[in-house]
């Protein structure tokens, strides 16, 4: 895809959706100006790149060569993504934030901790099943409940030998060690 092309991709793009003119507008240009430019029929001047990066939030190493992604991410974005998850119906994307926001720091440092074994358990998982071709592009299938199970059985571990409650992945609340540990010594 060439720059012209990147330019029409972002003017057409889900977060911009403008018509040339509204495009052009934005950039203090007439639209024949931006068909031009998507058309290959003129270039894309320095000043013109830095500006559409500016007005739409672009980024410049996307424009310029494609690598990358084409929006930067700001934390307007964010709130956004979070907002359209804590309206919506899935419960368990609501209850992740909540448990996030009344986690403490020893359960931050475990959810840290989760996170990295549960992606070294993926790629164990997946690397003997895929060719060197594939290994660069393959999904997951650890499955969920693999992934919970190996997060309750660290955590409760970690939470045992401190001496801190381990965290529900139900409610996002601290349990109990009695809650997730057997009791081995009345056995």
């Amino acid at each position: 895809m060439s720059i012209n092309d990147r330019v029409k991709s972002i003017r057409k793009s889900e977060k911009v959706n403008m018509t040339l003119e509204k495009f052009g507008e934005r950039l203090g240009v007439k639209k024949n100006a931006i068909s031009a430019i998507e058309n290959g029929r003129n270039s894309l001047t320095d000043q013109m790149t830095k500006l559409i990066c500016r007005e739409f939030n672009v980024n410049e190493a996307w424009l310029r060569t494609g690598e990358g992604e084409m929006f930067q991410e700001n934390d307007d974005d964010f709130a956004d993504q979070i907002n359209r998850i804590m309206t919506g119906e899935d419960d368990t994307r609501k209850n992740l934030f909540k448990a996030l926001l009344n986690a403490s720091d020893a359960d931050v440092i475990a959810i840290r901790h989760f996170i990295i074994e549960t992606a070294r358990l993926f790629e164990k998982k997946n690397a003997a099943s895929y060719s060197e071709a594939e290994k660069s592009s393959y999904s997951a299938d650890v499955t969920v409940h693999e992934a919970e199970a190996e997060y309750i059985k660290s955590r409760s571990v970690s939470a045992k030998k401190k001496d801190l409650p381990a965290l529900s992945t139900t409610t996002g609340e601290s349990v109990s060690r009695e809650q997730t540990m057997p009791n081995v010594s009345n056995q």
